[in-house]
């Protein structure tokens, strides 16, 4: 069991004085700079929320400029023709029938040749 002397009771008041002693020069500035420590993080934690919703902000806005620049493009691009063929150049065409026998054909093969060398020879 633990006797009750006077040194029980001077441990006692060291200890309290050597708390106060602590909180008055040590503890209490210590406690403040994790508090103002905090205060600095949150303080920039929400300077980075707020760059991170305007960089959102601008690129939403990009995103959407860039969409009305293609619509207005598309809506200035000339109207695509249904017809594409040539209308006013002028070919000499030669038709070949399937029904035809081979003294036709090479008869016809050599009058396109002959026409071809012609048009050749005259550019």
């Amino acid at each position: 069991m633990i006797q009750i002397n006077v040194t029980l009771f001077i441990q006692m008041l060291n200890f309290i004085i050597a708390w106060k002693m602590l909180d008055t020069f040590f503890l209490r500035d210590c406690v403040k700079e994790v508090q103002d420590e905090r205060e600095v993080v949150m303080l920039l934690e929400q300077c980075v929320q707020s760059e991170k919703d305007a960089l959102k902000k601008t690129k939403d806005e990009q995103i959407s400029a860039l969409e009305g620049i293609r619509k207005d493009f598309i809506a200035a691009l000339p109207p695509v023709a249904e017809d594409l063929s040539p209308k006013n150049i002028s070919i000499d065409t030669f038709s070949f029938s399937r029904e035809c026998d081979v003294a036709s054909r090479n008869q016809i093969t050599e009058q396109s040749v002959n026409f071809l060398v012609k048009r050749i020879t005259n550019v």
